[in-house]
């Protein structure tokens, strides 16, 4: 298909394999060392790891696919509170001044003083720290940090009509984010497919840039395989209908924005931000959380797997060994 370079997968297989083989992991243990890539990438090696002749260089396989969509907006969901990490002065004493506390939690006077200050849209244009050369990912991972985001108008056409308690929930669930905990605050942050697009470090996402999110998908439930938008998975329908769980498309990029010698990439914004407020429902099937640990973990992973088979017609192990 051409989506990735063969190579750089190969070498992402190694070292998978040799942490798995040396950490003398089983079972599901095997599958969470996938996440150990990242760090492995940036040279921390566990005590007596001895890494493959293969060089790793980047723990991410980029899409060589450019984006098919439509120039426009672009969206992504955010943890409100570290928008207090790159919004510039104006827009943090703007927000100070309409009582707007991104940290407060459901049920408090100052969470409902909040609410109450964003209606009817929920939406306030914030300005990035240029200055500082913040990013709205996160700064301390540097060029590793990443970015997932999809196209704003279907994000916002999901949130048409939403009552103000249900949109975190809302938003949560049809981009899979598995691991939002209720009562965090959570934006939605706008910005131009521009500043997304056009860089060496984007394209469709795959589980090594997933994070260790388990809930997670390379592409639709049918479909062109070669399409360059991967598909987040609906929470609300899992584990209960898991013959169609595919929701929104997603792509990743590295740090957002560049700082650079283009003024109109390093230089974006203001932003326009949506408040979500917390989520209400805890969804409680994260590896070791829940009524039933690593349950749904279970489940989703063998929907995955027989999806995958079903298409390629032959075993996920067969072909990993043909690309090694």
């Amino acid at each position: 298909m051409g989506l990735y370079d063969a190579d750089f997968a190969r070498s992402v297989f190694w070292w998978w394999g040799e942490y798995a083989l040396q950490a003398r992991c089983s079972g599901e243990d095997i599958a969470k060392a996938l996440g150990t890539i990242v760090d492995l990438a940036d040279g921390k090696f566990p005590t007596g790891f001895v890494p493959p002749s293969h060089a790793l260089t980047s723990p991410y396989i980029k899409c060589r696919r450019s984006d098919d969509r439509p120039a426009g907006e672009r969206a992504s969901v955010r943890d409100a509170a570290t928008m207090m990490l790159w919004a510039d002065a104006d827009s943090r004493r703007a927000m100070k001044d309409d009582s707007i506390e991104v940290q407060s939690r459901i049920g408090t006077v100052s969470y409902k003083s909040m609410m109450a200050a964003l209606r009817p849209d929920y939406q306030r244009s914030i300005g990035i720290d240029h200055g500082a050369e913040a990013t709205i990912t996160n700064k301390f991972r540097g060029p590793r940090a990443l970015m997932f985001f999809t196209v704003a108008s279907d994000l916002l056409d999901a949130l048409d009509g939403t009552p103000e308690a249900e949109r975190a929930d809302t938003a949560r669930d049809v981009l899979g984010l598995v691991h939002i905990r209720p009562d965090v605050q959570q934006i939605l942050v706008i910005f131009d497919s521009d500043g997304s697009e056009g860089r060496g470090d984007r394209g469709r996402p795959t589980v090594l840039d997933s994070g260790g999110n388990p809930r997670f998908l390379s592409h639709p439930d049918s479909g062109a395989a070669s399409d360059p938008w991967g598909r987040t998975a609906d929470l609300e329908k899992i584990p209960r209908n898991f013959l169609r769980i595919a929701s929104m498309p997603e792509r990743v990029c590295g740090p957002y924005p560049v700082y650079g010698t283009d003024p109109e990439k390093s230089t974006p914004g203001p932003f326009r931000v949506h408040f979500l407020g917390g989520a209400n429902v805890k969804r409680g099937d994260v590896l070791g959380q829940g009524h039933n640990p690593g349950k749904y973990d279970k489940e989703y992973a063998e929907h995955l797997t027989q999806r995958w088979e079903a298409r390629h017609g032959v075993d996920i192990c067969t072909h990993l060994l043909a690309i090694l």
